[in-house]
């Protein structure tokens, strides 16, 4: 329970620095998505689900016209998260980042697939990538920083 606490106290905070100090900031990592990674990867699918669930609705009441694929969004990802973290060696740094790449890839798919449909705009799968490449980049490359930090708050045994 007290695990369980911690989590979303820091997601709550995650969400509070991350959307009122670091919006204009283009090289600090995506906190609020490494979260959901994190939680993927070393807690249980449903938790993750769960988890993923309030991070993109906590996250989407920021920026009302990110609501609906924040909500549907972020728990995907936590399952793509928990998928690849059964798949391979979870305690493995390349890993851990292969990991957080894959699921900012499949995050942006997802976000581009619903501006085509919803919106009917006509931008391409390469403009957000490359448009969020630092991003992209400093967030991959910090993951296995931010997970190896975090696993000792969670109380999380090798």
């Amino acid at each position: 329970m007290k695990r369980y606490l911690v989590l979303y106290v820091s997601l709550l905070s995650c969400i509070f620095f991350q959307v009122f100090f670091l919006r204009q900031v283009l090289w600090f990592p995506d906190i609020i998505l490494l979260m959901v990674v994190f939680v993927g990867i070393f807690l249980d699918v449903f938790d993750a689900i769960i988890f993923g669930f309030a991070a993109g609705f906590l996250s989407a009441c920021f920026s009302v016209d990110m609501m609906v694929p924040g909500i549907i969004i972020f728990p995907i990802s936590a399952v793509v998260s928990a998928v690849l973290a059964k798949m391979f060696y979870k305690q493995n740094f390349a890993v851990q980042g292969l990991i957080s790449f894959v699921v900012i890839i499949v995050m942006i798919v997802l976000q581009t697939c619903y501006f085509n449909i919803i919106l009917h705009n006509t931008l391409e799968l390469v403009l957000p990538i490359s448009a969020n490449w630092k991003q992209v980049a400093v967030t991959v490359l910090f993951s296995p920083i931010f997970f190896m930090l975090y696993k000792p708050v969670l109380r999380i045994k090798d």
